[in-house]
């Protein structure tokens, strides 16, 4: 089922209860980047990220600064797994990046 509305939210907390989230950004050529996360915490109505500093989706944050937060369902997990990276890092994995808009 394809949903045809969005339904805007204003809960007092952003716990969300799932250990995984899905990040959509834009690629240059306009195409979309789907990327798994679970680095992420709430501090009030604000959600903070942890990514890779070598992976597109931080390529494409600092190039445009937009993206899409989804919390899939527990029955999704073999999806999400299947467009995690699991690659073992040469180099520290995270790094500070500041990102505003």
């Amino acid at each position: 089922m394809i949903a045809t509305e969005h339904i805007t939210i204003h809960p007092s907390s952003l716990y969300v209860g799932t250990p995984v989230m899905l990040l959509g950004t834009e690629n240059p050529d306009r195409s979309a980047n789907l990327a798994s996360s679970s680095s992420f915490w709430a501090l009030g109505q604000m959600l903070t990220l942890g990514g890779r500093s070598d992976g597109q989706t931080i390529a494409n944050l600092l190039r445009r600064p937009g993206l899409t937060v989804n919390f899939p369902s527990p029955q999704h997990w073999r999806a999400v797994e299947a467009i995690a990276d699991h690659r073992v890092p040469s180099r520290p994995r995270f790094e500070v990046q500041w990102i505003s808009a």
